[in-house]
């Protein structure tokens, strides 16, 4: 058996654009800018995590309080049926 053939055009030079980077306000900024800003996103960061902790440790205790709850209605239910029997 033989070797399968490659099919497609081959793209030269001629087909490939250069990007240009994107202008932005940092490409204009010095060093020491630049470090304090990321020093500061850091931060924004850190505190965006501890408070996404907090927000899942306060939902994970409302799961289990209504997980509980409905274990306690299910209980006095099977006690009310159990009374009228």
């Amino acid at each position: 058996m033989g070797g399968k053939k490659k099919g497609g055009k081959k793209v030269g030079k001629k087909g490939k654009k250069e990007e240009k980077e994107p202008i932005d306000e940092y490409t204009e900024m010095r060093v020491e800018q630049l470090n304090s800003i990321q020093t500061n996103l850091k931060e924004q960061l850190e505190e965006a995590k501890i408070k996404r902790n907090m927000l899942q440790i306060e939902k994970d205790m409302i799961h289990d309080f209504y997980h509980n709850t409905r274990e306690e209605i299910k209980e006095l239910e099977a006690r009310v049926r159990n009374f009228d029997t």
